[in-house]
């Protein structure tokens, strides 16, 4: 049964590539519109699509990286504070690469993502439109109804496969004040600045940093940043 949806997943998604890519060739782009060409003004777009998000987001990410520099709030955060449904599916390759994303995020699920996309409130889709004249990858958003209908298949098929990352890593999620203390490890923080901004005692940073190291699988503090970073040896 398992190999029977995976393969419904890898149909699904086959299906909407080739819808997708047949929208992207036809002139005027009438399906479709230019959301953003940079980094900066994706993030941009983002945040005014979060606003306006009303009841669910679902991300579909083949990678992910974690940036320990950025303290913003999340944008999901954001969303579940307005009662909005956040679900984020990455391969178990994502885990390896950020082992603190079901730490980091709350609805994490592990499926054979093959398109990065998003769905918002399943009308709405934002994906990359691939590269423009100058080598820059172009990202777009669509409301058209058989676009949208088909990545809601692939959505619906991704949930049936899904699992927890504690079922793959077989370890539960770290506690906010740990992801805060293996944040400043990746960023390569001293553990009594992190006490002091954390408003704790070095001790407990220091527990936390043990915690922190055991959870990773790893034997230093230093293999403990190059795991969070995605640069595991």
């Amino acid at each position: 049964m398992q190999g029977k949806s995976r393969s419904s997943v890898r149909d699904l998604t086959a299906q909407f590539a080739d819808a997708w890519g047949s929208a992207l060739r036809e002139r005027g782009g009438r399906r479709w519109s230019v959301l953003a060409t940079t980094p900066e003004q994706l993030d941009d777009q983002l945040r005014a699509v979060e606003a306006r998000t009303q009841r669910s987001l679902v991300n579909m990410q083949s990678r992910w990286w974690i940036d320990p520099h950025d303290r913003s709030a999340p944008l999901d955060d954001r969303s579940r504070a307005r009662g909005v449904t956040v679900t984020l599916f990455v391969p178990r390759r994502a885990l390896e690469l950020s082992p603190l994303l079901p730490s980091t995020h709350g609805d994490v699920w592990v499926a054979p993502v093959l398109q990065d996309a998003m769905l918002v409130d399943d009308t709405l889709a934002i994906l990359s439109g691939g590269l423009d004249d100058e080598g820059q990858r172009v990202f777009c958003s669509t409301t058209d109804a058989e676009l949208v209908g088909l990545l809601r298949q692939v959505v619906a098929a991704l949930r049936q496969v899904a699992v927890r990352p504690e079922e793959v890593t077989g370890v539960a999620p770290l506690t906010a004040r740990q992801v805060q203390v293996a944040l400043a490890v990746a960023r390569g923080d001293k553990d009594t600045s992190t006490a002091r901004r954390l408003g704790t005692s070095l001790r407990t940073v220091e527990r936390e940093v043990s915690a922190v190291v055991a959870h990773l699988g790893v034997r230093t503090r230093q293999e403990a940043s190059l795991a969070i970073l995605g640069e595991r040896t």
